[in-house]
């Protein structure tokens, strides 16, 4: 059945160790040559045999047999195959052989390291050959120009192109986001080119655009043999990225940044929106609203009716995907599909105030205008919301079949006139939005400069307020009251956090959070410190050692249980008193509030915290709070504040009495570090001249 090559994207790709093969005897080539004689006689025991334990435990052989053997069955014997074609990177070789089957072609990939083993292999549709791009007619090449970009975290940079118009700016900017696949950066789908006719045609028109390689193409092998990678990460991440570089690049207006997404792109669109609320406006090019499922199933049924009456064999494997779509998409993980369950965009983007526009082909049949009326009825209340759709055009935005061409002049010339046709710059929202810091500790500084004072900090996941803005500094009050400037880089804007549901606090001092339920497997994606809140998404039954949490960025992440509690009762003084023991040793740090490094202030405010009661900042103030009693030196009790300096009225250390005539605190005295002393240590003593007790 000729229409499912047309739906399957296959991408599985296995790292493996030689043994059977004379790897070593071996050009990649023959390598290649033997390893698709293997796959293609149905050899998959002695295929399997190659493959690493890991690739074993990641990917059943029964799972690569049945996927492999359903595609090569359908097509049937091939007819043809290519010479072999090599790319070295480094030590590495990667080969590709196309093979031909009547009316299809897939290429058969392989990637070997130095040692001749494979660590990596793959079918995938194969690209039509490359023609001259035609520049099209709205594309005037003399206004605008392009060069090399890099964007993205930096375990996973991605290439791109940057295309900016000619002349002075500030330019609005725009990020282009693709659709489903492997995409490069000009989004190449047969003989079009979607977002390079985009770039050109918007540039020329007086917007900048910042287009990228896909993640899954640049890192196909990573990211299919991560078992946690979702479409968030696919597709969302990179973009937030994307648009925070452009912000920070000369001649671009970091108050006017849009993002475009087609496809699936559009489809986590709303995800990217509540990643980056300060985003100037978003465009939607055919982007579904239903679940994926939905779309497979519709699809399948509409390019099935096309090859006339199905055969026996056809019907059942029409209705094998019926009753579980999830067949036609290899190599998807149960976390892939755990991470769209009950995604609704339109609902999400409704509750965004950025601007929208939706845009659909209505001869488009992989989104339909179904999805087109969702979205109407879904976003039907709220504000700055402009759909158009296109009775000639198909899903790429094209006239016709959409096999050539370019997209629609229409649809440049509506997308310019949204973004940059006198559209205003979203006027500063900053000081009335949520913000919430993703910094492990995030420094407060007297002003809005590094090489200013610390006044103190906020640890990972602290929501915060904006009080005012300044070029890359916003000043900000925490929850206790206090202000400072903290980097606009340290937080994120438009959200909240671990403010309600299944809500973990860290009670080690510090703890690692991973990518997947492994210490082994990779570094820590970040480590917080002691108080952080995590919002858990999972607790899996199969290893009640592990919970999982959603990050303040969207992120998807593990701890440890036993870092965790979600016990969040106040500690009695006793409790407080052995809690506070276990931070002796750690060092002192001027500005500190968390198990990073405290100063006296931040030790004795956190030790209050958890006793439930929330005391000022600064040592002079907390002696001063009206929520103490004073004391005479020989009323002390365990639990109570003792504050020191040189006179009552001019406090500058602070600590907490522990009984015995000791008291605990983090201190510079003979060590940086918190730590024990005596009342009668004739440095404390002539120093001791407050006592506090909490009401």
């Amino acid at each position: 059945m000729r229409s499912l090559n047309r739906l399957t994207v296959w991408a599985l790709a296995l790292v493996a160790t030689p043994g059977g093969w004379s790897a070593a005897a071996q050009t990649p080539e023959e390598r290649t040559q033997q390893a698709l004689e293997t796959v293609l006689a149905g050899r998959y025991d002695a295929f399997y045999a190659q493959w690493s334990p890991e690739m074993k435990k990641a990917m059943p052989r029964e799972t690569y047999a049945a996927e492999a053997g359903r595609i090569l069955s359908a097509l049937g014997r091939p007819q043809s195959q290519d010479a072999p074609r090599t790319r070295h990177i480094g030590d590495a070789a990667t080969v590709t052989i196309q093979v031909h089957w009547s009316g299809t072609a897939l290429n058969f990939i392989a990637s070997w390291n130095a040692a001749g083993q494979l660590q990596g292999t793959w079918f995938r549709p194969a690209e039509p050959e490359a023609t001259a791009y035609e520049t099209p007619p709205y594309s005037k090449p003399d206004s605008f120009s392009e060069h090399d970009i890099s964007v993205g975290a930096e375990e996973w940079k991605l290439p791109g192109t940057l295309t900016v118009p000619k002349g002075k700016g500030p330019w609005p900017a725009l990020v282009l986001v693709h659709g489903s696949g492997p995409n490069d950066r000009d989004e190449s789908v047969g003989g079009v080119k979607v977002f390079r006719d985009l770039a050109e045609g918007l540039a020329t028109r007086g917007i900048a655009v910042a287009r990228y390689d896909k993640r899954t193409k640049v890192y196909p092998q990573k990211c299919a043999a991560d078992p946690n990678f979702t479409m968030t990460q696919e597709t969302v991440e990179d973009a937030v990225l994307a648009a925070a570089w452009l912000r920070k690049q000369d001649g671009i207006d970091a108050r006017r940044i849009f993002v475009l997404g087609h496809s699936q792109g559009g489809y986590m669109m709303p995800r990217i929106m509540r990643a980056d609320a300060t985003l100037a406006g978003v465009v939607v090019m055919a982007g579904n609203a239903r679940p994926l499922e939905e779309l497979v199933v519709e699809q399948t049924e509409y390019l099935a009716s096309l090859e006339g009456e199905p055969t026996a064999a056809q019907q059942a494997r029409l209705a094998e995907i019926r009753h579980d779509p999830w067949v036609v998409m290899s190599g998807v993980t149960e976390r892939y599909k755990a991470d769209l369950k009950g995604y609704d965009p339109p609902a999400l983007a409704a509750a965004s105030p950025i601007p929208m526009l939706i845009l659909q082909g209505e001869r488009d049949y992989q989104v339909r205008m179904t999805d087109f009326d969702l979205w109407k009825a879904g976003l039907g209340h709220k504000k700055d919301v402009t759909m158009r759709s296109y009775p000639m055009l198909n899903h790429l935005f094209v006239a016709g079949e959409g096999k050539g061409g370019h997209v629609a002049g229409e649809v440049i010339g509506d997308i310019a006139d949204w973004i940059g046709g006198g559209r205003p710059a979203r006027p500063p929202q900053a000081a009335s939005l949520p913000h919430v810091v993703l910094k492990p500790v995030a420094n407060m500084y007297a002003q809005p400069a590094e090489d200013s004072e610390v006044v103190s900090q906020a640890i990972y996941g602290t929501g915060i307020e904006v009080v005012e803005t300044r070029p890359g500094w916003l000043r900000v009050r925490t929850p206790d009251d206090y202000t400072g400037w903290m980097a606009d880089g340290d937080v994120r804007s438009g959200t909240h956090y671990a403010e309600g549901g299944r809500v973990a606090h860290v009670e080690s001092l510090f703890a690692h959070i991973y990518r997947e339920p492994n210490v082994t497997q990779r570094r820590p994606l970040i480590t917080v410190p002691f108080e952080t809140r995590l919002e858990v998404i999972g607790e899996p039954g199969q290893d009640p050692r592990w919970l999982e949490i959603r990050l303040p960025d969207d992120r998807t992440g593990w701890v440890q249980r036993g870092d965790v509690s979600f016990d969040a009762q106040p500690l009695s003084i006793e409790a407080a008193i052995e809690l506070s023991r276990r931070f002796v040793g750690l060092p002192y740090t001027w500005g500190g509030t968390s198990s990073f490094g405290y100063d006296c202030s931040g030790f004795t405010q956190m030790l209050c915290r958890r006793r439930g009661t929330t005391i000022p900042r600064d040592a002079d103030l907390q002696a001063a709070w009206q929520g103490v009693t004073a004391l005479k030196r020989e009323e002390l009790r365990p639990g109570d504040l003792v504050f020191f300096g040189s006179a009552a009225d001019r406090i500058t250390h602070t600590g907490m009495y522990i009984g015995d005539g000791k008291f605990i605190s983090a201190t510079t005295w003979v060590r940086p570090v918190v730590q024990i002393s005596d009342l009668s240590d004739p440095h404390w003593a002539r120093l001791l001249v407050a006592s506090r007790r909490l009401k």
